[in-house]
């Protein structure tokens, strides 16, 4: 028969600290979860005794009270097996979450959430604005980053909202709970004589070339051309229709606000983007419908590794003359590409409604994704602005000099 729980070390922050699993389960053959017991591993016993007295305690609360009320295991409980939160995103919403995200949240719950000190024994209802903000300042303590404390706010506040919707607890101890300091880097485009660079020079590789172009030209994301089929495109129009996600498959593409609906959206051919197609459709070696456009070489049925658009962009923008080194320094992405389609679109007149259509974004990720200050000409500008002023207030050669 199992114990009632079971001791185990664990490293943090440079220090091994014991920690317990409890409440075997018979039916999954594991324990239902485990806890940090406050206890550092150090000198000759290295605190075992200790480390089971604070087992024990934790034990009796555990056996006590109904799992559900503790917020760890409600924590591990909504992003586990069975979730009826994920099943309702999936059959009643028809907005499936994917694998990586869910998984993503189990870790976040397992190696940053639970060794909190905060929340042993914590009940759900007893969760405050004071434990959250506690929460955040051994976060960052433990040296855990802005962005990482950021996630695991999300991780628990999209639970804490649903106990509340459910009427688990009265009020959302979230509310008015701001963000951890994180400075994002800014998304670095490309320029228009870039673009017109990468959409003019020579071809070395027309699946490296119609994958950035595709980015550049369509504002698609890395899944929609990992998922773009022959069948998607006709009439000078694609259709995106597919997301590929590794460990999902082929999914809905993401809409306005990030949900994932049903519809697809369209965006037009470009030309330069139906000629390499011409030639890619002569070397491919499945063409039908249903087969990726950009096609696994090793696999058959299955697109190209997410790997290989890093390396694709990397060769494309060299071979343009921005090196990696500078690549990099500029924080230039495949999803750069995106931002540069936004911007550039912009700047050359079309609407914003039109580029919300074509893109798939909502207003605000608009304005986000928008960088006029790294395609402005600063010479035609500065002519531009003088014009401008001239005009209202003509000054003579002398002074215009």
């Amino acid at each position: 028969m199992r114990a009632d729980y079971a001791l185990y070390k664990a490293k943090y922050a440079g220090q091994w600290h014991w920690r317990a699993r409890f409440l075997w389960d018979e039916q999954t053959g594991s324990y239902k979860t485990s806890r940090n017991l406050g206890v550092v591993a150090e000198g000759k016993r290295e605190r075992r005794r200790d480390a089971e007295d604070a087992a024990e305690r934790i034990l009796k609360e555990l056996q006590n009270y109904p799992s559900s009320t503790f917020f760890i295991l409600y924590l591990e409980s909504f992003w586990g097996d069975g979730s009826k939160y994920i099943e309702e995103q999936e059959y009643v919403n028809k907005t499936p979450l994917s694998k990586t995200y869910i998984e993503n949240n189990r870790r976040n719950i397992r190696l940053h959430i639970s060794p909190c000190p905060q929340f042993n024994g914590l009940f759900l209802s007893d969760l405050s604005r004071k434990v959250i903000r506690e929460y955040k300042l051994w976060a960052a303590k433990r040296g855990m980053s802005g962005r990482l404390i950021n996630q695991c706010l999300q991780t628990m506040r999209v639970a804490v909202k649903y106990a509340v919707t459910n009427e688990e607890i009265p009020a959302d101890p979230f509310s008015g709970i701001g963000k951890a300091y994180h400075k994002e880097k800014d998304k670095g485009i490309l320029t228009v004589s870039e673009s017109g660079l990468l959409i003019t020079s020579e071809i070395t590789d027309y699946y490296a070339r119609l994958t950035v172009l595709l980015g550049l030209m369509c504002g698609m994301r890395r899944g929609e051309i990992r998922g773009l089929r022959w069948g998607d495109i006709g009439d000078g129009i694609i259709t995106v229709r597919h997301n590929y996600v590794d460990g999902d498959g082929d999914k809905n593409p993401k809409r306005k606000g990030g949900l994932i609906q049903e519809n697809t959206r369209i965006v037009p051919l470009p030309r330069v983007i139906a000629e390499i197609l011409n030639t890619v459709v002569k070397i491919a070696s499945f063409t039908n419908g249903d087969d990726y456009i950009i096609q696994s070489l090793r696999r058959k049925g299955v697109p190209v590794s997410a790997k290989y658009f890093d390396h694709a962009i990397k060769r494309e923008l060299s071979d343009i003359g921005i090196p990696i080194g500078e690549q990099k320094r500029r924080n230039i992405t495949l999803h750069s590409l995106r931002h540069s389609f936004v911007t550039l679109s912009r700047l050359s007149g079309i609407s914003d409604m039109e580029i919300q259509a074509l893109a798939g974004h909502s207003a605000r990720m608009m304005e986000r994704y928008s960088h006029a200050g790294q395609v402005i000409d600063m010479i035609a500008t500065k002519e531009k602005i003088e014009n401008s002023f001239f005009s209202i207030h003509p000054l003579d050669k002398t002074e215009k000099k």
